[in-house]
């Protein structure tokens, strides 16, 4: 065991840093582990705020008192399978592809968890698809809707002093919907996507989960995204093979790239496409890769 002091998953920036300075580390991880500064749950349980959701296999915590706002991923460590998932979450922090990475460490309860503290970069496009949908009801049946009640009201008030209620449910707006209402336009979200995902390429990192739910819509910074969950992710020899990773490696990336691919009208756009074609070329012995 090494004092946390020189560990790299903790800033002194970090809300637990004081907790974790001095504590012991643990090998987390069963493929390429790491060593993270290792703690009871009851010593730091004072800066877990409410659940914010719950996922397959990890839940989000809010980071108590924390401005701006932090959370926290919390994953039971036997579901932690990969140190790479801390390595590449920092480097995508440092990078603003991700959250800022604040600290990376061992919580001991009867099942011990790894935790992850980042920052709250706002809700993913996933989510947007709920909450527009739900604006957009409003914003539609307000008026109409108060007039018909007021109107049954008055019908049914001789017979009945029952309540008028309605069945509603929250319904989404498709993906493209979201997008156009979030984004200047569709081309402008795929082109950030895939900026970003060339930034992590070029780093010799493979980004292969661009569900709805790993993209972070920041709604207070103009067009701006950011990409979480990084345990499916992967550290690759060079930068040719993250690109072709990257897009061909995941039905995601590959119905993203082809629906950016029918948008591009842009130069930027085009130039974009062609430096992912022309790195995938590279592993493909210059044969033109299948994206149709």
């Amino acid at each position: 065991m090494a004092s946390a002091s020189k560990n790299i998953f903790l800033s002194e920036n970090s809300v637990v840093y004081s907790y974790l300075v001095n504590a012991e580390t643990e090998l987390a991880g069963g493929t390429n582990p790491i060593h993270l500064p290792s703690i009871d749950f009851d010593t730091i349980q004072a800066t877990f705020g409410r659940k914010i959701t719950s996922g397959i296999v990890a839940d989000i915590y809010e980071v108590k008192d924390c401005s701006p706002a932090r959370v926290y991923k919390v994953i039971p460590r036997h579901s932690f399978v990969n140190g790479d998932e801390i390595v590449i979450t920092k480097i995508a922090g440092e990078l603003n592809v991700a959250p800022t990475f604040y600290s990376a460490f061992l919580v001991k309860q009867k099942i011990n968890y790894v935790v992850i503290e980042m920052d709250d970069a706002g809700k993913s496009l996933e989510k947007w698809t709920e909450i527009l949908a739900e604006n957009q009801k409003t914003h539609e049946n307000t008026e109409k809707g108060r007039r018909f009640h007021e109107m049954v009201k008055k019908i049914l008030s001789p017979y009945s002093n029952s309540a008028t209620t309605e069945n509603s449910r929250a319904d989404k707006v498709s993906i493209g919907q979201a997008i156009t209402m979030l984004y200047t336009n569709e081309e402008t979200f795929y082109y950030e996507l895939f900026y970003k995902i060339k930034i992590l390429a070029e780093k010799h990192i493979a980004y292969v989960d661009a569900h709805i739910g790993n993209i972070l819509h920041n709604h207070s910074t103009n067009n701006d995204l950011h990409l979480i969950d990084f345990d499916a992710a992967d550290l690759t020899p060079d930068t040719p093979i993250a690109a072709e990773k990257s897009i061909l490696g995941s039905s995601y990336n590959k119905a993203h790239f082809i629906r950016f691919k029918e948008l591009s009208k842009s130069p930027a756009s085009k130039e974009l496409i062609q430096w992912f074609v022309f790195q995938i070329k590279k592993t493909r012995l210059n044969h033109e890769p299948t994206l149709t």
